[in-house]
């Protein structure tokens, strides 16, 4: 519970939080005396790990009622820094990110900085409410990371087909069922000239979809492959995919 507690606090640290809450948060089950008993403990013991690291033991600020870990120049959180990257982005003004270098340049610096699903095994016993607001963190990294890849296939598909595979490749590892994704992948081996790689995606794809969810690919992405098996796609402009793209 202590570790939990630390990541909660390092990612929540735009304020102060009640004790009240945080004992909530991660001993739901027990009295709330006990709760925030547990909660003093595992306080102590946090105060007892950091303390070697002077610097950052300063940020743990603990008052009466709140608790709160100040970041500093001396803390540096690769989620932290993802959003920031990501977020970055959101909030700049730009005709088509494909053509803003600066946000290509923070976009693969986010994407450089996601090793995998957030806290994969991380198990806190008898903590739904932890729990709830794990899963919701795990997927707000995996969205920003998506729209990330999407973005950056798009930018070096009219640059670097094997770098935008590659990206189109990370893409579908995350979603195999992203249908957007998959239309990607299939239109840069297609600009490659692989119709056989782009055949055995596409069937994958199509017995994933089926296995998964009972589905079979949409029609578009069905017209697509039947043009690339019969050599009559010709390359056009990358469409701009509202819910993958920034606008």
């Amino acid at each position: 519970k202590t570790q939990a507690l630390f990541v909660y606090l390092l990612l929540e640290n735009q304020h102060p939080h009640d004790r009240g809450a945080l004992a909530e948060l991660l001993w739901p089950e027990q009295p709330e005396g006990s709760a925030r008993n547990s909660l003093r403990q595992s306080l102590h013991l946090l105060r007892q790990i950091l303390k070697p690291i002077a610097a950052v033991a300063d940020c743990l600020k603990l008052t009466r009622d709140t608790v709160h870990f100040e970041l500093n120049e001396h803390c540096w959180v690769d989620s932290l820094t993802l959003t920031e990257s990501y977020q970055t982005c959101l909030t700049h003004t730009h005709n088509d990110i494909r053509q803003c270098a600066g946000c290509i340049s923070h976009l693969e610096e986010a994407v450089a900085l996601y090793n995998g699903e957030f806290l994969p095994e991380f198990i806190v016993g008898d903590s739904n409410p932890f729990e709830g607001w794990q899963t919701s963190q795990r997927y707000s990294y995996q969205q920003q990371v998506i729209h990330a890849l999407f973005t950056l296939a798009s930018h070096f598909e009219a640059y670097d087909l094997d770098l935008a595979y590659r990206y189109a490749q990370k893409l579908t590892a995350l979603d195999g069922v992203d249908e957007k994704g998959q239309e990607m992948s299939l239109r840069i081996l297609a600009r490659q000239g692989q119709r056989g790689a782009a055949m055995t995606q596409f069937e994958a794809y199509r017995q994933e979809l089926s296995r998964s969810f009972g589905l079979a690919p949409a029609a578009a992405l069905q017209t697509l492959m039947n043009q690339i098996r019969l050599n009559q796609w010709s390359p056009q402009p990358a469409p701009l995919h509202p819910d993958h793209l920034f606008v």
